[in-house]
């Protein structure tokens, strides 16, 4: 069965054949160091069975695949096997075209949660490219008399990781040209950014961090 897993044309269906193991143990060894996207295990097996593997896999690596194998006389473990959270189970001997499938069913999950993982790291990423902005406007509402407890200051402190502690606040002033023609909004922007990095200059001299 090992072998005819292995020669499965399994770039017909996206995946590639990272190896196989005799053991569950040499198989978590294996998924230490491939980090495979699925694992086609049975249940049976010495030194550490396909239900033992499957509890240390999901433990270490839970965005792992596992398809367990199983004969008709032990249904009974392929319950204790979903309660371990197995994506799936195959009876023995493995039908290819039911194999097939589930690693359809298989891709389509996997791509799901790529997806999900590419689109929480876009939101990370932009979330910290708008930090220093929203510390900003945060120290201005503080300055401006918004908060009106210690609790809601140190609650938003420690929303956007500020430390706690001592805090010199400068104010500065400037003219600004008014209207909204776009020169004079880009000119504005210039003096704005121009007393921001004086100050972040001046000032990075003395403490760990400066926020404007």
């Amino acid at each position: 069965i090992r072998d005819g897993l292995a020669n499965f044309p399994w770039r017909n269906y996206g995946f590639e054949f990272a190896g196989s193991a005799e053991d569950g143990v040499e198989a978590l060894i294996m998924a230490k160091a491939v980090s495979p996207d699925l694992i086609i295990s049975d249940i049976k097996m010495p030194g550490m069975n396909g239900l033992e593997l499957t509890a240390k896999i999901k433990d270490l690596y839970p965005d792992i695949t596992v398809i367990l194998l199983t004969g008709h006389n032990e249904l009974e473990l392929v319950q204790s096997a979903l309660k371990l959270h197995v994506d799936n189970y195959l009876l023995k001997p493995v039908n290819f075209d039911e194999l097939q499938g589930i690693l359809r069913k298989t891709v389509q999950t996997i791509n799901a949660r790529r997806n999900r993982q590419e689109q929480f790291k876009k939101m990370d990423k932009q979330l910290s490219a708008a930090l220093p902005m929203l510390k900003t406007n945060l120290l201005s509402e503080l300055i401006s008399g918004r908060f009106h407890t210690e609790e809601e200051i140190l609650k938003w402190f420690e929303l956007f990781d500020i430390s706690t502690g001592q805090y010199l606040f400068i104010a500065t002033s400037f003219q600004l040209k008014e209207g909204f023609d776009p020169e004079n909004v880009r000119e504005n922007w210039l003096v704005s950014m121009a007393v921001s990095n004086i100050c972040s200059e001046i000032f990075s001299k003395f403490t760990r961090e400066v926020l404007y």
